[in-house]
């Protein structure tokens, strides 16, 4: 049985469509750009220059007609079988001898990651991380060899011909009528515990994911193929939690690439300020997980750990609190500031699954006047 599943593993064919569409990948990129170190930032601006994720997020599939990268068709994919648990999935996709997406993907992560590789080379490779990640969180992108990717099922969609890669490429994103930049406001809402646990899943399980949902859909168009509403208001929550998702893996794979990273030789000096994001409410402090921002909200309680730090907990009580800030190395007193308005500036991060800032500076957090 496994040898047969591997034979069949070894006939890609090439995926027709670009997948999510232009507007699907500039949101997948814009909502990692929320979520980037500042190192991060530093390196996707010493390798693009003026260009942004958003801005070069198709590239890879614009090339694909020039005759020196059509030989890259094959990255944007995987054709698999039907029917496979993850250890048969996991064990098929690592063996395949021909190109295809998870195998494209690891190759641009090591030359990105690389840093005696030309910073031509590792601004290439970046293009292609912010494609493929993109790519393999769409789940026509992991499905079968026969039908193309669901490129020859052919569907009715609003009364409209189509196929049903097509559908899932951009026409299901076209009917929310919104931009790139609208659906990041909206749909870039991942919890803490989702950011943290999406960011530790590897790339074979995100893959996995996508393979998992074809399959459903695949079993779902044989019942009818005429389509719409209804299809709609089912599936575009889950195209919502894909694309959020491959931009949080996205932002979370290039925070740990460009961790140590040094701009390459003779780059002019990139001097990086982040303006503090003003939030307007408190719960969103959760969306901005590594980015400056401030905000105002309501200390509910304290807890005195030492003489050099105090913990405030925000926009609720221990422990369930929105934000914790912990202020070290300053005197306050916190009895003052129970139930009142205090402002706050700084980083969030992760601490046990919980959103804490941390500030040392009294410019940083004050008590809101009356």
């Amino acid at each position: 049985m496994k040898k047969n599943i591997i034979i069949c593993l070894l006939f890609p064919v090439i995926v027709l469509l670009a997948s999510w569409g232009a507007v699907g990948h500039q949101t997948v990129a814009r909502i990692a750009e929320n979520h980037l170190s500042t190192e991060a930032q530093l390196a996707v601006r010493d390798l693009l220059g003026n260009e942004t994720l958003a801005g070069i997020s198709s590239w890879a599939d614009q090339i694909k007609s020039d005759p020196d990268y059509s030989h890259t068709g094959p990255y944007h994919f995987v054709n698999l079988p039907t029917g496979l648990d993850y250890n048969q999935f996991s064990s098929a996709i690592k063996t395949l001898k021909n190109d295809n997406l998870y195998q494209a993907l690891i190759k641009y992560e090591n030359i990105l990651a690389d840093p005696d590789v030309s910073k031509q080379k590792r601004a290439e490779a970046l293009k292609f991380v912010v494609h493929l990640v993109g790519d393999a969180h769409q789940p026509m992108h992991i499905s079968r060899a026969e039908d193309k990717g669901g490129n020859t099922i052919q569907v009715q969609f609003d009364g409209q011909g189509t196929n049903l890669h097509a559908l899932w490429d951009g026409k299901l994103i076209s009917r929310t009528g919104k931009s790139s930049e609208e659906l990041c406001k909206i749909w870039d809402n991942a919890s803490p515990v989702q950011i943290l646990q999406w960011q530790k899943d590897p790339a074979i399980k995100w893959i996995y994911e996508s393979y998992l949902l074809s399959n459903n859909l695949y079993a779902e168009i044989e019942k009818g193929n005429k389509i719409g509403e209804d299809y709609y208001n089912k599936h575009i929550s889950e195209v919502q939690l894909r694309i959020a998702q491959g931009g949080i893996r996205l932002a979370g794979l290039l925070n740990q690439i460009f961790k140590n990273y040094q701009p390459s030789s003779g780059s002019p000096a990139i001097n990086l300020v982040e303006v503090p994001i003003a939030l307007q409410n408190t719960t969103e402090v959760a969306n901005y997980v590594g980015k400056p921002v401030s905000l105002t909200g309501v200390m509910y309680d304290y807890k005195v750990v030492n003489k050099n730090l105090t913990l405030l907990n925000i926009g609720g009580h221990y422990p369930n609190q929105i934000l914790t800030v912990a202020v070290r190395d300053l005197q306050i007193n916190p009895a003052d500031w129970k139930d009142k308005k205090i402002f706050i500036s700084g980083t969030p991060q992760l601490f046990k699954g919980k959103v804490e800032i941390e500030v040392s500076d009294l410019a940083n957090i004050y008590l809101k006047p009356d």
